[in-house]
């Protein structure tokens, strides 16, 4: 394919479509397919607006990527954002991602839904669920407020592996991690919320959902405070 684009004449004029370049090849030939097409279809020239500063241009006039493979598709986020040359002139810079789902016997295309267009992980999305929450005026009637416990325990597990990678059970990571004290705290409305064990629970509310607030404002206060870097990562997200 690239021998074939190199080859093309006024390749200004042309609109080219990629189905899924890296099929099953492993992580490391994603990472080489997209700095290949990164190379092949852009290329930096001075900036007319600052000529003493660099920019960059689509070689094309439209590129299309499709992709199945979430990990190659945050890659291609990455990819520089420029317009191509449409009779010799710079269009202008923009990008635009969609999703395509089965439709009985067709295919429905419509916008990229911001869980995958926002978020390169699961982990940076629950991370933005429970600050979210931590900021909301009346926790009390947040629409999400029952599905909380396990998003945070969800959390919770990445967060405690990522700083004591052992396979005990969270709340060992946790004590280890936070401290008996605090790691009490943050798991005690987890634990209740995320086994169902008593046939009561269906027919009553429990005192513990009151616990969420405190359990999310005690998490991201430890992460914020002892774990700096980490959290600012995170909030630059959101």
């Amino acid at each position: 394919m690239i021998s074939k684009i190199e080859s093309i004449n006024n390749f200004q004029d042309y609109i080219v479509f990629i189905d899924d370049p890296i099929s099953s090849l492993d992580g490391n030939h994603i990472f080489q397919i997209n700095s290949l097409l990164k190379e092949t279809f852009f290329e930096q020239i001075p900036d007319t607006a600052q000529p003493t500063q660099l920019m960059w241009r689509m070689k094309c006039k439209q590129l299309f990527i499709s992709t199945h493979n979430f990990e190659f598709f945050n890659l291609l986020k990455d990819l520089p954002k420029s317009g191509g040359l449409t009779n010799r002139k710079e269009s202008k810079n923009r990008e635009s991602r969609y999703f395509v789902s089965r439709n009985k016997n067709g295919a429905l295309v419509e916008n990229l839904p911001s869980v995958y267009n926002d978020y390169q992980s699961e982990y940076q999305y629950l991370f933005s669920e429970i600050a979210k929450f931590n900021k909301s005026k009346n926790q009390n009637t947040y629409p999400q407020l029952f599905l909380l416990p396990n998003i945070l325990r969800r959390f919770v597990e990445m967060y405690t592996l990522t700083k004591y990678p052992v396979a005990d059970e969270v709340n060992i990571r946790a004590d280890k991690v936070f401290g008996i004290e605090k790691s009490k705290r943050i798991l005690k409305p987890l634990h209740y919320f995320s086994h169902f064990n008593n046939i009561d629970r269906i027919g009553k509310q429990s005192e513990f959902i009151v616990d969420v607030g405190t359990a999310c404002k005690e998490l991201l206060q430890y992460i914020q405070k002892k774990d700096k870097l980490h959290f600012e990562a995170l909030q630059s997200i959101i």
